[in-house]
């Protein structure tokens, strides 16, 4: 027993920390899957920003200078005075003014914070912020690195040359925007990059700083950005057209550390509860192992001869004081068979001792029939002499020690007995017995039509009737012997009926009912003789509204 409880106790322990192990395990995955998610996610966000913000820019390349008349202007305002360019604008017939165009764009598009144009001849700048959104030539640009920067070439529509730049000035809340949309399972790392490696706009709470210098160090000493410096990350890295490359991660170690604040309680769960349930084991099996070893006492008692000591109960549970109580009542009742075994073989004695005395009145009977037939001869009353040899012949056939027979035999007695009741009741039974050859040496055991035939006379026949009939048939029929025993007696109900095979299925004797015990006797018995062969007994109506019974077996396990 106590083998058995450590061994329960080591399962235990290996199931439960498998299980720990195992939602462990999943919960990491599932928390990797989910920053990933979050990851591929932030990338389409910023992605698609970015995609959209340059097809803005080309749309408001195209709005400024959708011409060379606007070129011109743009060339104009660079190249002259400001009221010079203004009295000359005044005077073209479609009034184009540089300045004005570029403040409408502010209204046409979100998120703007300026533009600069500048012209690749001259170098010179053009700055408009959205607090002068009008703008003005500085001598030199301001400070406008606190802005994400888009940049478009300005095409000569003459030449097809480029004559300058347009840049849009964009703030970086609007990529925070992106970023702060996901919910964090972690706090992400984002950068994003220029051709020169210039890092154009960064998300980077503190986690990401050995990544920025990574990234810096390569693109200064020129190496690729390869995955063997993400080794500690979990990243998405992508080229966008414009030749930027966003760069989105998250640490591993950051991910480890959300899992196991999730996981460490079901660790700790885990823990607890084998060492409740090892207590609980231990305990409960320890008592369980004392009231075992009481029962395994008792028996051995009881097999050394202690016959009448029985197990203590008072102090057993559940299932234990079940089979305590059990085997208590199987030792009670082996003592009831035991005497019961000792009277049986006493009362054994005494029908072996009342069978040899039948024997002998069995014989005085045959001799006394015997006198009684020979006088009728005598005397040439030839009937009463047929009768009585008929009824002595029935009578030796049930008193012999038989258990089988043949077919031809047991229908040569059945014969005796109907011969024996046309003889009581002349002119009101017939019978027929339709045997197909060869099936006479059937061996069947003996008494399996007579109690059929006696079935008939003693609830069927009516005396009242002068065309009562009996008919018993065998026959082949698809590699099965049948032997069908029918008439045209009162039948029986449906509801009778129905009980009857209910009996035979069951095969329960009904004693009050004395039609029941002899089909039922004879189903038993055929079931013996045949045992595990195909074999078949039905009951029903016959087609004159008698009742009818069925027997079939298959041929080749037969004794024909």
């Amino acid at each position: 027993m106590k083998q058995l409880i450590h061994t329960y106790a080591m399962v235990l322990i290996a199931v439960i920390m498998l299980f720990t192990f195992l939602v462990s395990y999943a919960t990491t995955q599932s928390d990797r899957s989910d920053v990933n998610n979050q990851l591929n996610q932030i990338t389409r966000n910023v992605t698609t920003a970015m995609g959209g913000y340059q097809t803005d820019l080309r749309r408001m390349v195209l709005e400024l200078f959708p011409d060379q008349v606007k070129i011109d202007s743009m060339l104009d305002y660079f190249y002259m005075d400001f009221s010079k360019y203004y009295t000359q604008q005044l005077e073209l017939p479609q009034f184009q003014l540089f300045p004005r165009d570029v403040e409408k764009l502010y209204d046409r598009y979100d998120g703007i914070r300026g533009f600069v144009v500048t012209l690749d001849a001259t170098g010179d700048i053009f700055y408009s912020s959205s607090d002068n959104k009008m703008g003005y030539k500085p001598q030199k640009l301001p400070d406008i690195s606190k802005y994400m920067i888009f940049t478009r070439p300005i095409m000569n529509f003459e030449s097809y040359k480029a004559v300058g730049n347009l840049y849009v000035l964009m703030d970086y809340e609007v990529l925070d925007d992106l970023v702060y949309q996901e919910r964090f399972m972690v706090e992400p790392i984002v950068f994003l990059l220029s051709p020169t490696g210039n890092i154009q706009y960064e998300y980077n709470t503190g986690n990401g700083i050995e990544l920025r210098e990574e990234i810096l160090e390569r693109y200064k000493t020129r190496e690729p950005l390869d995955s063997e410096m993400f080794d500690r990350y979990s990243y998405q890295q992508i080229k966008l057209s414009d030749g930027t490359t966003l760069i989105v991660a998250a640490r591993n170690y950051d991910i480890f550390m959300k899992s196991f604040n999730t996981y460490a309680f079901t660790i700790m769960g885990g823990l607890f509860l084998v060492g409740v349930l090892l207590f609980v084991l231990f305990k409960t099996f320890g008592r369980y192992d004392d009231q075992v070893r009481d029962i395994l006492g008792t028996m051995e008692s009881v097999r050394t001869g202690s016959i009448d000591d029985r197990i203590a109960v008072d102090n057993k549970e559940g299932e234990l004081f079940t089979i305590s109580s059990a085997i208590n009542e199987t030792l009670d009742s082996m003592n009831r068979y035991i005497k019961q075994i000792y009277q049986m073989e006493i009362r054994q004695q005494d029908i072996n001792m009342r069978a040899l005395q039948s024997q002998i009145n069995a014989h005085f009977l045959y001799n006394t029939l015997e006198f009684i037939r020979m006088y009728a001869v005598a005397e040439g009353v030839d009937e009463l002499a047929d009768i009585v040899f008929t009824f002595s012949t029935l009578l030796r056939n049930n008193i012999s020690l038989e258990k089988t027979t043949t077919l031809a035999k047991e229908l040569e007695f059945v014969e005796k007995y109907v011969y024996l009741h046309q003889m009581r009741y002349p002119n009101k039974i017939a019978y027929k017995f339709d045997v197909a050859e060869n099936f006479e040496m059937i061996s069947i055991p003996k008494f399996t039509l007579q109690p059929l035939i006696e079935n008939y006379f003693v609830h069927g026949v009516n005396y009242r009737r002068v065309d009562n009939a009996i008919k018993v048939n065998v026959y082949k029929e698809n590699k099965r012997i049948h032997i069908r025993v029918s008439d045209n007696g009162k039948g029986v109900d449906d509801d009778t009926l129905k009980a009857i095979q209910l009996r035979l299925e069951e095969s329960e004797f009904d004693l009050e009912n004395d039609k029941s015990v002899g089909l039922v006797n004879v189903h038993e018995r055929l079931k013996v003789f045949f045992k595990d062969q195909d074999y078949r007994f039905e009951v029903g109506r016959s087609e004159n509204g008698g009742f009818a019974v069925l027997i079939s077996f298959i041929e080749e396990d037969s004794d024909v």
